[in-house]
């Protein structure tokens, strides 16, 4: 059975010097062991990245039609987390939608090690835990059903669009009769365990720069070592001030490219670039 650090990781597939026959063969081993069975209302049994099992949304038109087809989301992601993810390790997995990443993050860090996941939507949540369940790594991983924000204990209405729940957003406008869920946002640097993290995703639809403000405590202490974050630059007030940020914490800007993996990157060709990059912070 070919390993996580076979398929996508840098120190032991010498494919990795060859990038499209590793994608061709990568794409071509998963998608021959993709497999969705319904169980029951709202759940749709797959087997992901090889041998795992994870519970998609049959309703998702999102993420969850990808993960069924191919057997793995956002291949270059995966790739950054996997060379970068060492058991032991605690990670956090902000806006974790149906839980790929979480699960990904709880194979990787093995018994020792801690995943905190971070989603605000209950039947995202509900689908997730239920993946935790089945491939055994409940015990290893701790489930925040609370969206995180750079204050403490703010109300905050998110909307959770139709059929496409990992586009839940914070509203920034009057709800005009949208239908929405109330919650009080955490701080990150406030939750139990979070301080010892060494790489944290966020991927929060437009909340990145306010949880990178609410991570002020882990940026200054000694453990914090690698953010992936999904860039929106029109979705921040100043996407400028927080690449400064970024930069001031003594972080080096990288971009998960899709053709070229993690590459460096410039504030400027960030703020001129696409309007959403996946970019990696890294000290």
């Amino acid at each position: 059975m070919l390993g996580l650090r076979t398929l996508f990781g840098r120190e032991t597939s010498w494919l990795r010097h060859f990038p499209k026959t590793h994608q061709r063969l990568r794409s071509r081993y998963l998608v021959r062991h993709t497999m969705a069975v319904p169980m029951s209302e709202g759940l749709l049994l797959c087997r992901i990245l090889g041998p795992y099992k994870f519970y998609c949304d049959p309703d998702d038109r999102g993420i969850s039609p990808n993960i069924i087809m191919d057997g793995y989301w956002e291949p270059r992601t995966t790739e950054a987390i996997v060379d970068r993810v060492a058991r032991g390790m605690t990670v956090i997995d902000a806006g974790a939608n149906l839980g790929y990443f979480t699960m990904l993050m709880g194979l990787l860090v093995g018994a020792h090690g801690r995943v905190l996941a971070f989603e605000p939507v209950a039947a995202s949540v509900r689908r997730l835990k239920y993946s935790l369940l089945i491939n055994g790594l409940v015990e290893r991983t701790t489930v925040y059903q609370e969206p995180l924000g750079d204050e403490e204990g703010r109300e905050v209405n998110i909307i959770i669009p139709a059929n496409l729940e990992g586009g839940a957003h914070i509203a920034n406008s009057p709800l005009n009769g949208r239908d929405a869920v109330s919650a009080r946002t955490r701080r990150l640097d406030l939750i139990p365990g979070a301080l010892d993290a060494t790489l944290v995703k966020i991927d929060t639809e437009g909340m990145e720069h306010a949880i990178w403000q609410g991570m002020a405590g882990m940026i200054a202490g000694p453990n914090l070592r690698y953010v992936i974050v999904e860039f929106t630059r029109d979705g921040y007030s100043d996407p400028g001030a927080f690449l400064d940020e970024v930069v001031a914490a003594g972080f080096r800007l990288m971009h998960i490219h899709d053709r070229d993996g993690v590459v460096p990157t410039t504030r400027e060709k960030i703020l001129s670039g696409p309007w959403l990059q996946m970019l990696l912070f890294e000290r």
